[in-house]
């Protein structure tokens, strides 16, 4: 069951990398990949105060200020994928690493690939590590399988 909620892309150079709110792991690893130079750009999309703790984390870690993008809007997965593309639209990016956990990243993809299809933006997946026994337990991957086709019916 835990291999269906994994997908992971090699990273590459993108214009953006959007990192999904509400664990601060998932900043860190946006972090990362932009100071491994994959990107100039972070945007964090979730809601409230979560987001400005995703942004300090990621500040600690090396991204400049004036590199982030808040959203903090978002309450869902789609609305992660919604209020983003919009961003995205209005600075004219083109390409993007989307980052979240393990455990989310089928989801994550199911969503975003539908929201942005025929958009001409190219998205790469990333979870912030591998998906093992320190990452998912068995309630969340239980969880995550039903909130997976509660997604597949609610957004198709």
């Amino acid at each position: 069951m835990a291999k269906l909620l994994y997908f992971s892309d090699p990273p590459e150079k993108v214009d953006v990398i959007i990192a999904l709110g509400s664990e601060p792991e998932r900043a860190g690893y946006a972090a990362y990949l932009y100071g491994l130079g994959f990107s100039d750009t972070i945007i964090i999309t979730g809601w409230g105060s979560s987001v400005d703790r995703m942004a300090e984390r990621a500040a600690r870690e090396g991204t400049k200020e004036q590199d982030l993008i808040l959203e903090k809007e978002s309450i869902s997965t789609y609305q992660n994928a919604l209020y983003s593309k919009k961003i995205v639209f209005e600075n004219g990016f083109r390409s993007a690493i989307v980052v979240s956990s393990p455990y989310h990243m089928r989801r994550t993809k199911m969503v975003f690939d539908r929201v942005y299809r025929n958009s001409g933006v190219k998205l790469l997946y990333c979870p912030t590590g591998p998906l093992d026994g320190k990452t998912l337990d068995k309630r969340t991957a239980r969880t995550e399988c039903v909130k997976l086709v509660y997604y597949w019916f609610r957004y198709w």
